[in-house]
């Protein structure tokens, strides 16, 4: 069986358009997600959704992850599975067990199954401070409980590279745009300009 690439959140925004180029450079694409979006596929994805196995589960479910690893051939994981910033905030509890412990149970899959080849994840801005100056020039101060999980995850991966040998590389998105994007705390302008292109009003909420 050929080796195919793990996506998790791959019904989210980020996820959609990473599976869109998974799929144009003809890579096997596995997601794991607790809640499929079909219409939010069909619109970018097209036909070619019909390539993609869609497996819904939670990533809390450690030994099915380290199944789906191995029955799947998995060697690459773009890991982009989280509850976002007002869940976080509302439920920090719910958050910090998606967020932290999903992708602590992620990790540990990876290392259990020992096939796993490379393993990128989104971390978060949010790890910064709102006076932070040039990333990583002062120690981060994350405002929100979002951020608090994603530094946290940023450690845990750390750890798995200095005990384990995992090696993993972090993305530190700001403000993401685009079609498709309809939630979040940054979601405004993607929201507004959909509103624009309707010829509809449309306030961002944080401006």
């Amino acid at each position: 069986m050929s080796n195919s690439t793990l996506v998790t959140g791959g019904s989210g925004f980020i996820g959609t358009w990473v599976l869109r180029e998974l799929l144009a450079r003809d890579a096997k694409v596995v997601v794991v997600d607790v809640q499929p979006v079909p219409a939010r596929w069909q619109r970018v994805l097209g036909q070619r959704a019909a390539e993609v196995t869609m497996i819904e589960s939670s990533l809390l479910d450690r030994d099915r992850m380290q199944a789906v690893i191995e029955q799947h051939s998995v060697a690459h994981i773009i890991h982009l599975a989280a509850l976002l910033t007002p869940v976080c905030q509302q439920d920090p509890w719910l958050g910090c067990q998606v967020n932290v412990l999903g992708s602590t149970a992620l990790f540990e899959a990876a290392r259990r199954s020992g096939r796993v080849r490379s393993l990128s994840y989104a971390s978060s801005y949010a790890v910064y401070g709102p006076e932070a100056g040039d990333a990583g020039s002062e120690p981060n101060r994350p405002p929100t409980f979002y951020g608090a999980f994603k530094q946290a995850v940023d450690l845990i991966a750390e750890q798995y590279w200095r005990h384990f040998g995992i090696a993993s590389v972090a993305v530190r998105p700001h403000v993401v745009y685009g079609p498709e994007r309809d939630q979040g705390l940054t979601a405004g302008p993607s929201l507004a300009a959909r509103a624009a292109a309707l010829g509809e009003n449309y306030t961002i909420g944080y401006t």
